[in-house]
């Protein structure tokens, strides 16, 4: 099934919803680099500041009000000057064309440095590590919806895996009765 948050949305690029499942609506991540790019939206093409993650996370399209805060942030326009730099992106509700709408903004102070926060997977015991786009924690809060439980990606593979084959078992213990 498809999940409707996600529909009319840019897969390529974080939006508002990749943060819906988080307790905090938040991630704290490290710029690796910017790049402009084309990027096609509702038919459209049009040249686009995205912004790079060391960790493993869909990259961010800038907007000019996420411009601003990056170059008050910084205290300067060079994007050089950010590259490594820690920033808090969050959802914010604004205003536009009439609507409230959900969007991501990068927060106008700076994340405290404080060690990030390990998950564990319930199966095995071992580290929940960012997989699809997705950080540790959102994996974590992810598999804990999906399953009942926090998993790591091999240990969701294989519970997806089973549940795949007792859905073909009942099929197949249905048309025989």
């Amino acid at each position: 099934m498809a999940d409707i948050m996600l529909m009319g949305k840019n897969p390529n690029y974080i939006g508002a919803y990749d943060l819906y499942d988080l307790d905090v609506k938040e991630i704290t991540v490290t710029i690796k680099n910017f790049r402009e790019e084309e990027v096609v939206t509702n038919g459209k093409s049009e040249a686009c500041a995205v912004m790079y993650f060391e960790e493993d996370f869909k990259p961010m399209i800038v907007n000019p009000t996420n411009k601003k805060v990056l170059a008050k942030l910084f205290h300067s326009k060079l994007t050089e000057k950010m590259v490594g730099k820690r920033i808090t992106i969050h959802i914010e509700q604004v205003k536009a064309f009439g609507k409230i709408y959900d969007a991501l903004r990068i927060k106008d102070v700076l994340p405290r440095n404080v060690s990030a926060k390990k998950y564990y997977c319930a199966d095995c015991g071992g580290e929940i590590a960012p997989a699809h786009s997705m950080t540790a924690e959102q994996m974590s809060a992810y598999t804990s919806k999906k399953y009942g439980r926090a998993l790591c990606e091999a240990c969701a593979v294989k519970e997806n895996q089973n549940k795949n084959k007792g859905e073909v078992n009942n099929e197949n213990n249905e048309n025989q009765d």
